[in-house]
Formats: C-alpha cells, sequence, structure tokens
C-alpha cells in the first residue's frame, strides 16, 4: 500500500470534482443564453421551448447531482480507509489528515469524529479529545463508550465534576453493566476525590469482572496503595509481588520492591524490609532513596549504627541534594555521639531546606547535648514558627527550661505536648512529677525531680515520617500523576520521599 499515492488520488478526486461542478455551472450559462435567444426569436412558442428547456436542464442537473453525491460518498469512504489504515501503521499525523478530509466530505461523520478524539487522547490532548467526544455524542447520545471514554478526558484534564457526570452517563447507557474501563475509570475519578472506600469498591470489581484486563497490574497497584493506607498491609503485600513480576509503565521492578520494603516495615518485619529493599537495589541505577531507607531501617529498626552511616554516606553520595539523607546521616551521628559530624550534616541539610520544623527539633537537641542552652532555645523557637505539631519539640523545650530553672515555663511545654499526644508515657511522666510542684517544700520538690531520672531528658523526633506525612496530606488536594513518589506522599505512607524538601 503507497499512501502517498493514494493520497493524491484522492487530492485528484477532489479536483475532479470541481471541474465537473465548473462545467456544470457553464453549461447552464450557455443553456440561459441559449433560452434567451430562442425567446426573442420564437415569441409564439414559448411555452413549448420553455418545457423542453427545463426538462432538459433537470435531467443534466440531476445526473450531475447524483455524480456529485456518489464521488462525495466515494471520497469519503476512501478517506475513512486511509486514515484507518495510517492508523494500523501508527502514522497518526496522517491519520488525523485523512480523518479531517473526511469531514469536509461529511461533517457528522460519527467514525471520523471519534477516531479524531482517539487519536488525540492517545497524545494525552485531553481537551481536544473531549471537543470531538462531545461533537460524537452529539449524533450517539446513548453511546455509553463515548460517555466513559469522555469522563477519562475530562478526569485527565482535571475536572472531577463533569467526568463524574460522564461516567454517570456511561453506566446508564453501557450495554455492559460491568465493563472494567468504566470501573476503572471511576476507581480514579474516586481516588482523586479521596473517596477510598468507592474506590476499593470499582478497583475491586475490575479484578472480578475482568482478571486479565489490560491494565489489571495498575489497578493492583492502586488498590495495593488503599490497602495500605486503610493498614491491610498483609493483602497490599499480595497484590505488589503480583504487580512486581510486571509492573505499569513507566515504573520498573525496582520501584515496586522499593513499595514492598516500606509496608513491610510498617508490617514490622525488618527483615522483609531489608530484603525488599536489596532487591530495588539490584536493578535501581539512581538508588540515593533506596540507601536512604536501608540507613534509616539499619538504624530504627536493626539497631546497626555503622550499617546505618555506610547506607546513608552511600545515599548522599548519589544525591548531594537531598536534604533527608543529610538529616537522617546527623541522626545516626547524634546515636553515636559524634557530635562534629552530626553538626556539618545538620548544616547540610538545613543549607537545603531552612525551615523544617523536624531538623530545627533535632539541631536543638545537638545544642541541648553540648550544653549550649541559648542555641538549643533559639533552634527549638525556629521550629515553633512552621507551626506544625510535634509532641518531642514540646517534650524537649520543657526540659530545657527545667534544667534552666524555669519550672513553670516547663510544665505549660509538657502540658502542651500531652495536647499533641496524650499517650506518650514519658510526658505524663513528667506532668504527674510536677503537679503541685511550687505548693511542696524544697525537699519534697528535690524528691520529685529524681524521679525525672526516669524519662530521659530529651525526645527525638522518631515519628518523623509519619508525622510529617499527616501534616503533608491536609494540603494535598489532588493526586495528578501515579508515581512512586506521588503514591507514598499522599497516603501517609512511612515511606521513600524527601520530606525535608516536600515541606516547601
Amino acid at each position: 500500500f503507497n499512501f502517498n499515492t493514494n493520497l493524491a488520488l484522492g487530492l485528484n478526486a477532489n479536483t475532479h470534482l470541481s471541474n465537473i461542478q465548473q462545467q456544470t455551472n457553464n453549461h447552464n450559462q450557455t443553456l440561459n443564453n441559449s433560452t434567451n435567444m430562442n425567446l426573442i426569436n420564437n415569441n409564439n412558442n414559448n411555452s413549448i421551448n420553455s418545457s423542453i428547456n427545463n426538462s432538459i436542464n433537470n435531467s443534466i442537473t440531476n445526473s450531475i447531482i447524483n455524480n456529485n453525491t456518489k464521488f462525495s460518498e466515494l471520497l469519503e469512504t476512501t478517506w475513512l480507509q486511509l486514515g484507518s489504515i495510517s492508523e494500523i501503521m501508527s502514522d497518526f499525523d496522517r491519520s488525523l489528515i485523512a480523518y479531517e478530509n473526511v469531514l469536509k466530505n461529511n461533517s457528522i461523520n460519527t467514525k471520523a469524529i471519534t477516531q479524531i478524539a482517539f487519536i488525540y487522547r492517545s497524545r494525552e490532548e485531553h481537551s481536544k479529545a473531549a471537543e470531538f467526544l462531545r461533537r460524537a455524542l452529539d449524533h450517539e447520545p446513548q453511546n455509553g463508550e463515548l460517555w466513559c471514554a469522555l469522563g477519562h478526558c475530562y478526569l485527565m484534564a482535571g475536572d472531577p465534576n463533569n467526568a463524574f457526570k460522564a461516567y454517570q452517563s456511561a453506566k446508564n447507557f453501557s450495554q455492559n453493566p460491568k465493563d472494567p474501563n468504566l470501573f476503572f475509570g471511576l476507581g480514579i475519578l474516586y481516588e482523586r476525590l479521596n473517596y477510598a472506600d468507592k474506590a476499593e469498591e470499582a478497583f475491586s470489581t475490575v479484578i472480578q469482572v475482568d482478571p486479565h484486563f489490560e491494565k489489571i497490574s495498575e489497578v493492583c497497584l492502586r488498590l495495593a496503595i488503599i490497602y495500605k493506607t486503610s493498614n491491610r498491609l498483609e493483602q497490599s503485600v499480595e497484590l505488589l509481588l503480583f504487580v512486581v513480576k510486571n509492573p505499569p509503565p513507566p515504573y520498573k521492578p525496582f520501584d515496586i520492591w522499593f513499595l514492598i520494603g516500606t509496608v513491610r516495615e510498617l508490617m514490622k518485619d525488618p527483615i522483609g524490609a531489608k530484603e525488599a529493599f536489596e532487591n530495588s537495589l539490584k536493578e535501581n541505577r539512581t538508588p540515593a532513596k533506596v540507601y536512604q531507607q536501608l540507613g534509616w531501617l539499619h538504624f530504627q529498626n536493626l539497631q546497626l549504627g555503622d550499617y546505618a552511616v555506610s547506607n546513608l554516606l552511600k545515599a548522599v553520595e548519589a544525591e548531594s541534594n537531598d536534604a533527608l539523607s543529610w538529616y537522617l546521616l546527623g541522626r545516626c551521628y547524634m546515636h553515636q555521639s559524634k557530635y562534629q559530624l552530626a553538626y556539618e550534616a545538620y548544616q547540610q541539610a538545613v543549607y537545603l531546606e531552612p525551615s523544617n520544623p523536624y531538623l530545627w527539633c533535632s539541631i536543638g537537641i545537638l545544642y541541648y547535648k553540648t550544653a549550649q542552652f541559648r542555641d538549643a532555645l533559639d533552634a527549638y523557637g525556629k521550629s515553633l514558627k512552621t507551626s506544625v505539631p510535634i509532641c518531642e519539640l514540646w517534650y524537649n523545650l520543657g526540659s530545657l527550661y527545667e534544667t534552666c530553672n524555669q519550672i513553670s515555663d516547663a510544665i505549660d511545654a509538657y502540658k502542651k505536648a500531652y495536647e499533641i499526644d496524650p499517650n506518650e508515657p514519658n510526658v505524663k511522666q513528667r506532668i504527674e512529677t510536677f503537679k503541685n510542684y511550687s505548693g511542696l517544700d524544697a525537699n519534697s520538690q528535690e524528691e520529685r525531680k529524681k524521679e525525672l531520672s526516669k524519662t530521659p531528658a530529651i525526645l527525638e523526633p522518631n515519628s518523623v515520617f509519619t508525622s510529617f506525612y499527616q501534616h503533608e496530606k491536609q494540603n494535598v488536594n489532588n493526586i495528578t500523576n501515579l508515581t512512586t513518589t506521588t503514591i507514598i506522599n499522599n497516603n501517609n505512607a512511612n515511606g521513600n520521599n524527601n520530606i525535608i524538601s516536600s515541606m516547601k
């Protein structure tokens, strides 16, 4: 098949049609001139000649109209076939040219309108696709498939209200009430509107009605994230282990292994998490986040400080602009009492993220441990300016006031910590210790202070991941793309993300 030859034929056909129309006009002009001459010269035969001329004229005109109609239909069919063949050849530019020529011959050809819409949709030009789909629906208002496609375009264009209306029409007119495409689109819509239960129901329906659905891997991935956020961790891992065999584009197996590792951490399975992260490292060409997560896993769950430092050093080497890696490295050095190295790591982190409250809280702890109390107070103050409620921050501030013998201020700080997290046992103990403290004599006050040895002087913000994601989720209105990062960010996960840079 030679597209150019057929394209030339189509264009020549258009030219030929124009020539026929011009010849018809010339003939009519000649015929009219002849008729006028006859009328002048043959006044007595007006009615006869008029009848003959009208008969001849009508016959010729009808013949030309029939020829034009047939030719127009032939052009329409030819261009439609050219468009279809070009699509098969993945030559979508020529397909558009062909379908647009179809519409020049027949502006209501729904096949051409629909195919143009689908081409724009495949190019992610969703607004243009929606425009042509609406044109097609003007002629086929009960076509459930077109309504479903229109709903998808509205969804991708960020118009959830019209997307919902289109999907409702698709449900009403669909010949298949359990169409997996329809429920897949509904699932994404509900997901973006934060209706997790409805999204779960829609995605589960897709799996039930068509286990071999072309996007089944993406369906399972989205459903696994829903299970993760609702703490059904075993079900989440089960789906992710299925997805890792054939991840939806653009993801690779190492992305899914990383996600499995974060779920294993939530399951309090550090060995399983470590194995998943190591699987992620095997194919990952940008392993900074994996090293970061492995470092934190070794530090917090496996109590292996040297391994933690080793992995975090690899993380900052792979990506030096990641403030979270520097922050976690500083935390590890603090645990090892390497305060100068901790300070240097925190300095790198604060350079990248100067307004992160968790970072300033940890810097305050560093200053407190090195007896730089004024600097500690300044650091805690910078953390407080962000208005992020951190229980450990207020606890540490209370401890600082207590060290400086400002008991009243210390009690106020402990009460604030209790408001944020009434289940923190150390806060409860401190508040109980200072209950009615001012009314006690000096000896009783000293006895009370001895009880403080049962509680730590400071608390590191070990809930930094969870607390931050909760704070971040309040500021998230839309999930526009399904990526490993956005999955973790927007689902309050304890996973792979630069928590400090996201504070912006």
